[in-house]
């Protein structure tokens, strides 16, 4: 009977401790979402001692009080108490946190102790993440491998997370068994594997039909995703709808304005009925279903297609400065919206916000190392062409086998004249992968740098035009490709063409035309347009021109401003113009002084140029030679960086009636054998043996010399070098060519000479 008591006795506080248990999980509860975390720490500890197990994940995996979810052992504690009471759950969460920890190794005993049949997504992502980071042999990752495979069955994260897996170029790329995979996941209604698929099936396999058939499936679903996917394709299918209207290449094949216009306005209009119609409702849906990635392909085809500065409908239906406010409104939440910042930022100058852009991408470092560096690369390349940045930037890229920056890399050694062989092999290797730039750097380098390939340049533009017929970079330099061989023409009708775009290089090109043909009212009329886009170095050039006197203007003040602004920050090219200014004396008063103070803060750019500068300064304001002393100071620094300076010099002394001195000084030159040596020797002495070997020179002074002392003895012969000596444009060289032309007095035979005469390499004068 006591025994019975006993148990009756023992029975009831057992169900009077589950009951008061029960009530106590709910204090717990309500005390954690009152923020009481103390209280509800020391309730699911009590339960934790008692042996249950989800006590132990509570406290491990709840935001409590930072003395208690800072600190690692407890919840490591917890975790295994958790996986001693029967947990299944408790070694997935181990092995997430010692990952955290980057503790690979603990990481990993705890995933062979995991039920991996229970892993959600992001465990199966903690799983493959062991495999190819930790484990470092082949059998050992084929093992793992097995291993999860094994629990796919029940769990199609596994099977949707390995199809990827097996997509990834690598050891174990299988595009076999990742449709086979992600198939299976997509049959048990995991839809982001049918896009998988469907990607893979688009990219890899071109199997157009069955994958775009599969995103329409999923797309009936209202998955937002498959309509960006269905959006980007049809996009990236533009160049091939658009290369049909391009045969043959338009910016090759032109006849007149009228046909270039006509046809490229018609390529513009079926581009722009095809996005319109065909891509942009993709990324409206998608976007009109919560996804916000829909508006940030659309802002980003705005910017492609330079609707802000066309003053059109935009796709994204903002204009540039709504643009900015909503993607800074989202940038804390998606990066893409500050790499689109950092696009305008360097797209549009005017806004003057292109150091921000920069920020962006250092930033950007911690998301995407190696896309930050090659947007850092470009901007230095933009902005600061040829600085260390730009070139360590290019280094890092190298240095992780980036092959855009093999690209870059191989046209500067080109350049360069270093690694000739190899880098040229990297090029057309590059170009045979139709890389664009690589296409265009060999173009580019038989037109400016005379190498020769099998390829010409217009066969490498036209390659260009057949992959990207809309490339608007490739027309200019289809434009600048005329231009070196002389046909103006044609080279300003596509710049004209995209300078009505609003395009600011094709602006500058055609003002640099009109340029040429001294047209100054359209020259300035397109620098005007390229400054009013915010081109700081146009706006330089604006400002030089004003400040020399080419340009008047009723904003003098302001250019004056601009550049002493930019002056005091040590940009050295202001500091010249300054210093010129001030020795012109057209805009600003002539101050010699202020001048020279300018030109000796350029020596620490470039001291030879500098101290010549100063010399001129010197030489214009020597009166009654008060800075004589001044002057020979100047020329000994100059020979002492460059010995030839002496020539100059000695011209100097000439012109001072210094002839001793002069003539001490060039016979110290003779070892040189220059010919402006012998020609200033022959001016002083009046000694015909300097004029020795004159018929085999290049210099101007000297053949027109020769051409004088022959002149009565070989008139024939004296008239051909004085034409050589005049082609050179030689001072002085009008009177010797009328007395030769009135002692042969044939013009049939001083054309003769003349033509002659041009046939020989083009002297120097001095």
């Amino acid at each position: 009977m006591g025994k019975s008591i006993s148990a009756i006795f023992g029975s009831l506080l057992f169900s009077i401790f589950l009951l008061s248990g029960c009530a106590n999980k709910d204090v717990a509860l309500t005390a954690y979402e009152n923020k009481d975390y103390e209280k509800a720490f020391a309730i699911w500890k009590q339960w934790a001692d008692a042996g249950y197990a989800n006590a132990n994940i509570k406290i491990a995996t709840s935001t409590l009080p930072q003395k208690i979810s800072s600190n690692n052992d407890l919840i490591i504690k917890q975790l295994q108490q958790a996986y001693n009471n029967g947990s299944k759950k408790a070694p997935l969460l181990l092995e997430d946190l010692y990952i955290k920890q980057h503790n690979y190794t603990k990481a990993y005993q705890w995933f062979l102790k995991a039920d991996l049949k229970l892993s959600n997504d992001h465990d199966v992502q903690n799983h493959l993440l062991l495999i190819t980071s930790y484990l470092k042999t082949f059998t050992q990752q084929k093992e793992a491998l097995q291993k999860l495979e094994e629990a796919l069955k029940t769990n199609p994260y596994i099977a949707y997370r390995l199809g990827e897996f097996y997509a990834q170029k690598g050891i174990f790329y299988n595009l076999k068994k990742s449709l086979n995979l992600l198939s299976y996941a997509y049959a048990h209604n995991i839809q982001k594997a049918g896009i998988q698929k469907a990607l893979i099936l688009l990219y890899k396999l071109n199997k157009e039909e069955e994958a775009l058939s599969l995103l329409y499936e999923i797309a009936k679903s209202q998955n937002s995703q498959a309509f960006l996917e269905i959006g980007k394709f049809l996009y990236h299918k533009k160049n091939q709808i658009l290369d049909k209207y391009n045969q043959p290449c338009i910016s090759c094949s032109f006849q007149n304005n009228y046909d270039f216009h006509i046809k490229k306005e018609r390529l513009y209009k079926i581009k722009e009925m095809y996005i319109k119609n065909n891509v942009i409702p993709w990324f409206k849906n998608a976007y009109q279903l919560g996804n916000e990635k829909g508006i940030l392909f659309l802002i980003q085809l705005d910017l492609d297609n330079n609707n802000f500065k066309s003053h059109k409908q935009t796709y994204s239906t903002m204009d540039l400065n709504q643009t900015i406010s909503y993607l800074q409104s989202i940038s804390s939440q998606y990066e893409k919206a500050n790499m689109l910042l950092a696009q305008i930022y360097t797209k549009y100058l005017f806004l003057h916000k292109k150091e921000l852009a920069k920020q962006i991408y250092l930033h950007h470092l911690c998301v995407d190392p190696l896309n930050a560096l090659w947007h850092l690369y470009l901007y230095e390349k933009k902005f600061n062409p040829n600085s260390k940045e730009q070139q360590n930037y290019l280094q890092k890229l190298l240095a992780q086998g980036f092959e855009p920056a093999k690209v870059e890399q191989a046209y500067l050694n080109i350049l360069a004249q270093k690694q000739l062989t190899m880098s040229l092999r990297i090029l057309q290797n590059a170009a045979k992968q139709k890389d664009i730039n690589a296409l265009r750097y060999l173009a580019q380098l038989q037109i400016k740098h005379h190498l020769r390939f099998k390829k010409t340049p217009c066969d490498l533009y036209r390659t260009i035009c057949h992959i990207e017929p809309m490339n608007i970079t490739n027309d200019l330099d289809i434009a600048n490709y005329y231009l070196n061989n002389n046909d103006i023409t044609k080279a300003a009708i596509i710049f004209q063409y995209y300078a009505q775009k609003q395009n600011p290089k094709a602006q500058l090109a055609l003002a640099k035309i009109y340029e040429l043909y001294c047209d100054d009212k359209k020259y300035f009329h397109y620098l005007e347009k390229v400054k009013k886009q915010g081109d700081q170095e146009v706006t330089f050039l604006f400002d030089k021109l004003i400040l020399l006197g080419y340009k008047k203007t009723n904003n003098l003040k302001h250019s004056i401003q601009r550049v002493k602004h930019l002056a005091d920050r040590g940009d050295p090219k202001a500091i010249e113009l300054l210093a010129q200014a001030y020795s012109l004396g057209i805009t600003l008063p002539y101050q010699p002084k202020k001048a020279l103070y300018y030109y000796k803060q350029l020596e620490k750019y470039s001291l030879q140029e500098s101290l010549k500068n100063q010399l001129k300064i010197y030489q214009q304001i020597n009166i009654k030679g008060i800075y004589n002393h001044m002057i020979d100071n100047l020329y000994t620094q100059l020979i002492h960086i460059d010995e030839k300076e002496k020539i100059n010099y000695a011209t100097y002394l000439i012109s001072e009636q210094k002839i001793d001195k002069a003539k001490g000084i060039l016979l110290s030159l003779q070892k040189y054998k220059d010919d402006q040596v012998n020609y200033l020797l022959y001016k002083i002495t009046n000694d015909p043996s300097y004029l020795y070997g004159a018929e085999n020179s290049n210099n101007g002074n000297l053949l027109l010399e020769y051409s004088k002392l022959i002149a009565s003895s070989k008139p024939y012969t004296a008239l051909v070098y004085a034409f050589r000596s005049a082609l050179c444009n030689t001072r002085s060289t009008g009177e010797t060519i009328y007395k030769l032309m009135l002692q042969i007095n044939n013009s049939t035979e001083i054309l003769k000479l003349y033509n002659e005469a041009k046939q020989y390499p083009k002297c120097i004068s001095y």
